[in-house]
Formats: C-alpha cells, structure tokens, sequence
C-alpha cells in the first residue's frame, strides 16, 4: 500500500474540523492524542511536526465524531 502523506491545512479559530485538520484531543485520565483527519490511511501513526500522529478518516466512528467540531467543543466517544 503507497501512502503519500499531506501537510496539516491552515485552520483559524472557528473552522470546522474536516479532512486536513489536525486534532487534539484528551482523554477523561488526561492523555493526549493528536490525530490528523485524511481520507486515507486511516489507523496508522506517522511522525508530525515533533510528535506522532494517528490517521484517523472521516468514516471511522472518531472521524464521524470529529467532522464539523470546532475548537473547544467536547465529544463523547465510545473506545472499541
């Protein structure tokens, strides 16, 4: 499989999350994730920008959770 990875999109406050977007998020025990919104490559982890990065695609259950939030808006997901 050829993966060819992107640069984040530039966001401004109150973007909606969408493919490009790059997330963070924290967990209820207070561990972070940063996960990037690609239409492909979906579960993997690349290195970004002095961190690793989980793919994460709009058709997953945390894409669909994520696309359209706007920074400082919480979501609840449930961890399979």
């Amino acid at each position: 499989t050829h993966f060819q990875f992107f640069e984040p999109r530039p966001s401004r406050p109150g973007d909606p999350v969408g493919v490009g977007s790059l997330v963070g998020l924290r967990d209820e025990e207070g561990r972070e994730l940063s996960c990037l919104i690609a239409q492909q490559g979906g579960g993997r982890s690349v290195p970004l920008e002095g961190r690793m990065v989980q793919i994460v695609t709009p058709q997953s259950p945390l894409g669909q959770a994520l696309v359209g939030l706007r920074v400082g808006e919480e979501v609840e997901v449930e961890a399979q």
